[in-house]
């Protein structure tokens, strides 16, 4: 993967899935070409972070076009937006999980418990 010019990624059928693939490709700053659900989580996640091929069609043209593109390096893609790829990191998310936790847990109560 570290070597690949374009990393492909087929995530077609599982909206409600993020293939952990996904996490592996988006950490070597690779372009992704990507076959997902338009309303899925990996298309979602994708456009979030940016710079990257994303077909959500079953449209041939449109999909020739896009791997076209990410094969030879058109429309210029990048490795996406590094703020939003850094708020994905396990210790940002485990982070963010420790406190919602304690924001929901009652306060310790004062005084011996019986």
């Amino acid at each position: 993967m570290e070597r690949a010019d374009v990393l492909l990624l087929l995530a077609q059928g599982q909206p409600n899935q993020v293939p952990n693939k996904l996490y592996d490709y988006l950490g070597t700053r690779h372009r992704i070409l990507a076959f997902a659900d338009a309303e899925g989580e990996t298309a979602r996640m994708l456009t979030r972070v940016g710079g990257h091929y994303l077909v959500t069609t079953t449209d041939p043209t449109q999909a020739a076009r896009l791997t076209d593109a990410a094969l030879f390096g058109r429309d210029s893609a990048g490795p996406g937006d590094d703020a939003v790829l850094r708020e994905w990191t396990t210790d940002r998310q485990m982070a963010r999980l420790v406190s919602l936790l304690e924001e929901l847990s009652p306060p310790a109560a004062s005084g011996p418990q019986r």
